[in-house]
């Protein structure tokens, strides 16, 4: 259990975390639970995340070759995206 000491501090700590003050910030935030936790599956990523994103995947795929269609499934879960090609 704290003691009043941290319960203190921890009140005081808390009034610092609000979140994003600028528009452009609580638009991106209000996109986190999409983007994290059990629905971080869901692609809501802007054109130039998205274009990086597709870079990322397709560099992994050139070291896939080869691959049997499973062991190419664990490798593209594992790169954020799972597609049957």
């Amino acid at each position: 259990m704290p003691s009043m000491d941290q319960l203190i501090a921890n009140l005081a700590n808390a009034q610092h975390s609000t979140g994003p003050k600028s528009e452009q910030g609580k638009h991106r935030a209000r996109l986190n639970a999409y983007r994290h936790g059990l629905t971080g599956q869901i692609g809501l990523l802007t054109a130039e995340e998205n274009e990086a994103f597709e870079l990322h995947c397709a560099g992994i795929r050139s070291h896939c070759d080869g691959f049997c269609f499973h062991q190419r499934a664990h490798v593209q879960t594992a790169s954020g995206r799972l597609e049957y090609q």
